[in-house]
């Protein structure tokens, strides 16, 4: 304010006409004269200016027109200013510093080590600051990960408190039973279960719980993809105290592997079927044996043209298909050594369409389109018999409501292009043996 007060003597005129009267034309101008200390102090009037600020007013040149004090020096204040000012169209320079005893109580020992605290107190709080940041990009990062894990994790998880309400579930547990986690949420345990699990999963839970460990069980739930078997392991959460404040309900779809196990159960049930009926083949095959070789002999004692002829003749194609029997059976227990030989396919099949017939059931019509050639292959016999056989029990069951089966036998030949992707095919003549249904 006091640079603008001193910057508004500029608009004075320099020179001030001097006339006699209105009507007498000016003879001429006089210089006004102004002493330089009493402009200054009179625009530094207030005392107080006068005990804050040293104020000093310097020419173009140096030479110090005004002083507020006498002998003063700017050198040693680092807190002097210097401003261009103009005073009646003449160039002037402004000199302002406070008082020394200002600025020297302001640099006292107690403000230096207030400034120190507040330095320090800026670091601490810096270092919180950041330690505050770096926490919650923490927080957010290990949020981001649970989210992912829950969002992808294919096993089925519910979160249940005291009064057994369901207070969480996963995205696998709502796409898997078709629901919204909305309307599961707070909903009891008890009632989102079958009728006929309620008891066995209400008390696994009040197992686990009691117990303070972890308790499985494995039932059967109806599933958007169909009935499944879900395995669940119950374990508990607990707060600060120790005590139990929620239980965790993990399940996993453990339909394939029941199926893996039943079907181990089936194969070493079958195994042993096998087994016992490879002991019956061999001990059943000793008395055809035997049988058979004694009605050779009796029928070379015997006239071909008399009646005990025939019936023995008879007995002993009937003690042969007995013996076919035994073969199968010995295939079956995987105990049969392979006999390979040149036979026709199309007489197998021939041979064997009243008992692919009568294997089907009535509602089930077996017909044959043979080959035209002979189609001799070389293969075991019963082996053969049983491939057929079992395709066309195969065709019987995959037709609820009976159906035709059509075999057929016909020559085909496989070039390198059917062969290339094919390690066990060469390129030749083959004979094609084909099941079809409806």
């Amino acid at each position: 304010s006091t640079i603008m007060l001193l910057q508004g003597f500029t608009g004075l005129a320099t020179y001030i006409p001097v006339t006699t009267d209105e009507q007498t034309p000016p003879i001429g101008f006089i210089n006004c004269v102004f002493r330089d200390d009493e402009l200054v102090d009179s625009c530094l009037s207030e005392s107080s200016l006068r005990e804050r600020f040293l104020f000093v007013l310097s020419e173009a040149d140096g030479t110090v027109a005004y002083a507020s004090e006498p002998d003063t020096d700017f050198a040693c204040s680092r807190y002097c200013i210097h401003r261009e000012i103009a005073i009646v169209d003449r160039p002037w320079t402004l000199h302002l510093a406070p008082q020394p005893h200002r600025y020297a109580a302001a640099s006292s020992p107690a403000d230096d080590i207030l400034s120190l605290c507040g330095l320090v107190m800026s670091l601490i709080l810096a270092l919180l600051i950041r330690a505050v940041l770096t926490r919650h990009e923490q927080l957010a990062q290990s949020k981001a990960d649970y989210k992912l894990l829950i969002d992808n994790i294919k096993d089925l998880v519910i979160e249940i408190d005291a009064d057994r309400r369901v207070v969480f579930v996963s995205p696998s547990f709502c796409s898997t039973f078709g629901v919204e986690a909305d309307a599961v949420i707070n909903r009891r345990l008890l009632t989102m279960l079958p009728a006929s699990e309620r008891v066995r999963v209400m008390n696994a839970v009040d197992e686990a719980m009691s117990a303070g460990g972890i308790s499985t069980y494995e039932q059967w739930l109806p599933t958007t993809d169909g009935p499944k078997w879900i395995a669940c392991n119950i374990g508990n959460v607990f707060d600060d105290g120790g005590a139990i404040e929620a239980s965790v309900l993990v399940g996993r779809d453990i339909t394939a592997r029941r199926s893996l196990e039943e079907q181990l159960i089936q194969s070493q049930k079958m195994q042993a079927v096998g087994q016992l009926a490879g002991g019956i083949a061999h001990d059943f095959n000793n008395i055809l044996q035997s049988i058979t070789g004694s009605l050779e002999l009796a029928m070379l004692d015997s006239d071909p043209g008399d009646q005990s002829y025939l019936d023995m003749a008879q007995a002993r194609k009937s003690s042969t298909r007995a013996a076919a029997l035994t073969k199968q059976l010995l295939a079956f227990s995987r105990r049969q050594v392979l006999e390979p030989e040149d036979i026709d396919l199309n007489a197998v099949v021939l041979e064997m369409l009243d008992l692919l017939q009568r294997s089907v059931g009535r509602n089930v019509d077996v017909a044959t389109d043979l080959s035209t050639d002979e189609a001799t292959i070389h293969a075991d016999m019963t082996q053969i018999q049983q491939i057929l056989l079992n395709l066309c029990v195969n065709a019987r069951d995959a037709m609820d409501e009976g159906g035709n089966v059509r075999i057929a036998v016909r020559h085909s030949r496989l070039d390198q292009a059917y062969c290339r992707n094919k390690a066990w095919a060469r390129p030749g003549r083959y004979v094609l043996l084909e099941v079809t249904d409806d």
